[in-house]
């Protein structure tokens, strides 16, 4: 009867959940058969003849990091405890091998497809003897032919967002292609002024450099996609380790239920990669304080480096860690400190090749951090104000108290903050650990570090992916819950029903751009968010002198421009509101602006409002140098216009008129 009670909540529950996230995603329910057209059609001969050599160098890629990995590994000695264990680490150490020798060969001018061709070819013949192996790491068990069919749909249907659309996001079209692309276009890593996301480690957009260099964006791409599968297989190894075969099924089954990590995938974002590492680091700590072996602790240690090499937020993974490491009972305060100190020396070296690069470049190790202590180039006092206030703006959209009541809701079901939610399964199955006696210390741990996490989470910038370690972390959690209470598995059945319909929706809404019955270029200027954007680049490209140099005011985006740009982050200081600020009139900005070589002017005055709302991008001291600004403005004559976005070319025709 108690068992009978318990399942009957638990679906009621997830029903309940499942029907709020319907009714706030306001999901369509008749897309129908028409997309379904627009969906087999999308895969053509013809695209997969386009894609296939994507998918080709992802699969030596892949295979490769995971032979180059276990290489390294070996010198570990450490004793696995299967070949899966031995696959997710492997392939992580090696992808972060790679990155950080595309990071040295930036430093050494050598970015060129003519050095990544043969150096992938080399490390797949080192590396081959072990690839051999993948026969015996592929075997996940039985798994029920529903999940499995859901599972193949939910990929399938990633894969086709994930490649059928030209990279279209801000953030990508920012710093997470631009810059691979810059660093491309001088075949060695530089430094970009006004661009403080270049200043990031940036072990993933390393992997983007290769990928671009190799072949194209889509190829970068499908890199991220890929770190989100291996999130998924560490889960379930993990899981599989501590709990048990279907445990492990059920953990990556709520992980792939996850609507907000499904989309993520489809991203060229780096969100994946920190969680893959953080996943690592976590499950190396774990295994320390279970059976004792330093090398573990060494192992975690490495792929907490590997994590903060990727985000700036891996630190948060480095102090939850390193308290555990403290923490960890029968040390004497001598041997906590050494172990600490391995910990700590083993997570700092994988990051010490950015910090070098930030002070060669910037003079500071953590740009654009403590930059009370180390200052920064190109940084300033209003700039760490408005980077402070923008990265703590975001989550749900009340105030005090209620702000943080309402995170549950804002994270499971709530899209209408632009967030995408995770789906209501983990938050349905959490509270019925309560009815396990003798909860497994494991789950325990998982519990703490994701507690710790979510903590610093609701007190910073409250992006849910941003929160994707932890919230990954709590899906053995939620499988060891289903497992012990004998829980109905209709409600994951549902919740992976769910999350393949929402990325079905997300075609639907729009057929033509994801269909392969259109070129990239096509699918660029329909675009809603890029078309004129595009379109104006593409006047540039095709129409400007190739040693034309443009200023672009109101568009941080400068990817796809083949032409030299120079421009400002969203939270950077504005270019031209420097030279304003420098200037007295008119004709001392143009002059300036000739002593830049900038030749052209693109202005964005749809984005500039944005920017100024959001951001207070000009950051204008007083109303005098407003005012010189748009005299500035007024006295240039369009070349070129498309929508909202404006050329101008700097030359005799400006109407300086001694303003």
């Amino acid at each position: 009867m108690r068992r009978l009670i318990i399942n009957g909540v638990f679906v009621l529950l997830t029903f309940i959940f499942l029907g709020t996230f319907v009714y706030y995603h306001r999901i369509p329910l008749n897309h129908g058969i028409f997309y379904l057209q627009e969906f087999f059609g999308y895969w053509s001969w013809n695209f997969v003849g386009h894609n296939l050599q994507e998918f080709f160098l992802l699969t030596i890629l892949i295979l490769t990091a995971m032979g180059i990995g276990y290489k390294l590994l070996k010198l570990f000695r450490i004793n696995f405890y299967s070949r899966q264990v031995e696959f997710i680490f492997s392939t992580g150490l090696g992808l972060g091998f790679f990155s950080l020798v595309t990071l040295g060969l930036g430093f050494l001018g050598w970015l060129s497809p003519i050095v990544f061709y043969p150096l992938l070819l080399i490390a797949f013949l080192v590396s081959i003897g072990y690839i051999g192996r993948i026969g015996h790491i592929s075997r996940i068990g039985y798994i029920r032919p529903i999940w499995g069919i859901c599972l193949g749909v939910i990929l399938l249907l990633g894969i086709i967002l994930a490649v059928g659309s030209p990279p279209i996001l801000f953030d990508t079209l920012v710093y997470h292609l631009a810059i691979p692309d810059i660093y491309l276009k001088n075949h060695k890593i530089v430094n970009i002024p006004y661009l403080l996301f270049s200043n990031y480690p940036l072990n993933v957009e390393m992997l983007f450099v290769m990928a671009m260099g190799l072949k194209s964006d889509t190829l970068a791409q499908l890199i991220h996609f890929s770190f989100g599968i291996l999130s998924g297989l560490s889960i379930y190894v993990l899981t599989k380790t501590y709990f048990g075969k279907m445990q492990g099924l059920l953990a990556l089954l709520i992980f792939f239920s996850m609507p907000s990590i499904l989309l993520t995938m489809t991203f060229t974002f780096n969100d994946l990669g920190l969680t893959y590492y953080v996943v690592l680091a976590v499950y190396a700590m774990i295994s320390w304080r279970k059976i004792n072996d330093f090398r573990w602790l060494i192992l975690s240690g490495l792929m907490t480096g590997l994590a903060i090499g990727v985000k700036y937020s891996g630190v948060i993974c480095l102090i939850i860690l390193l308290g555990a490491v403290v923490m960890t009972k029968y040390r004497t305060p001598r041997v906590a400190l050494k172990e600490s100190f391995i910990f700590l020396l083993t997570a700092f070296l994988p990051t010490l090749p950015w910090l070098i690069k930030n002070l060669i470049f910037v003079g500071n190790p953590v740009y654009p951090f403590l930059y009370g202590v180390f200052g920064g180039e190109n940084w300033s006092d209003s700039n760490v104000q408005r980077f402070t206030q923008e990265m703590s703006h975001y989550g749900p959209g009340h105030s005090g108290i209620l702000r943080y009541l309402s995170l549950p809701f804002f994270i499971t079901c709530d899209w209408k903050t632009g967030d995408i939610p995770i789906g209501p399964l983990l938050l349905v199955c959490l509270p019925f650990l309560f009815f396990i006696k003798n909860v497994d210390k494991t789950i325990k741990y998982l519990l703490v570090f994701c507690g710790l996490y979510f903590l610093v989470w609701m007190n910073t910038s409250m992006v849910i992916r941003f929160l994707f370690p932890a919230l990954v972390l709590l899906c053995p959690v939620a499988g060891y819950v289903i497992k012990e209470l004998r829980l109905s598995a209709i409600p994951v059945l549902l919740a992976l029903g769910l999350n393949i319909y929402t990325l079905y929706t997300a075609i639907g809404e729009h057929p033509d751009f994801y269909s392969g019955n259109k070129s990239r270029e096509e699918k660029l200027l329909s675009a809603e968010p890029v078309k004129d954007y595009y379109q104006a680049i593409k006047f540039i490209n095709e129409q400007l002198p190739p040693a034309s140099k443009i200023l672009f005011i109101g568009e941080p985006r400068r990817y796809y421009c083949q032409l030299e740009v120079l421009t400002s982050s969203e939270l950077d200081t504005a270019l031209i509101s420097k030279l304003v600020k420098e200037s007295r009139n008119t004709k001392e900005i143009f002059t300036k602006l000739k002593e830049l070589g900038v030749t052209h002017i693109l202005y964005n005055n749809h984005n500039i409002g944005w920017l100024i709302r959001q951001f207070n991008h000009f950051n204008w001291e007083n109303k005098n140098q407003e005012a010189l600004y748009k005299s500035f403005m007024i006295s240039l004559d369009p070349i070129y216009a498309v929508g909202n976005v404006y050329l101008y070319k700097i030359g005799e025709e400006c109407r300086t008129g001694g303003r």
